[in-house]
């Protein structure tokens, strides 16, 4: 199906915010329940409602797949204090193996910026 098949998405895509406040499943299967052969989508949707009460939209730039996965660690982190510690020692560990001698190379600069803010 092309995009034009589905339903309409309320925002622009450049327009749509990085990460969406948490909604329930309602403009998703709107979108997709007006396309043909969404049959298969549909089902799985209402698996992953059975599970999960809301969701998040996030804006699909090329980056969406890896700001999902942080703000959902992040967002883990904020609730959960021991795992929040955990964390914060893997990205030293992280941060250690891709900058220091022998590891994988990369210029402290290159992602301090990055682990600074993350460790915060």
């Amino acid at each position: 199906p092309e995009p034009d098949d589905y339903g309409a998405i309320p925002v622009a895509e450049d327009q749509a915010p990085f990460v969406d406040t948490r909604s329930d499943f309602s403009k998703l299967e709107a979108f997709y329940a007006s396309g043909d052969g969404n049959e298969v989508w549909l089902r799985k949707m209402e698996e992953i409602k059975a599970r999960y009460a809301e969701m998040r939209c996030i804006r699909g730039d090329g980056n969406c797949f890896y700001r999902a996965i942080m703000f959902a660690i992040f967002e883990i982190a904020l609730a959960n204090p021991s795992f929040a510690a955990e964390f914060r020692t893997l990205l030293s560990d992280f941060f250690d193996a891709m900058t220091k001698e022998g590891g994988l190379g990369y210029q402290a600069d290159a992602v301090d910026m990055f682990y600074q803010d993350s460790i915060k």
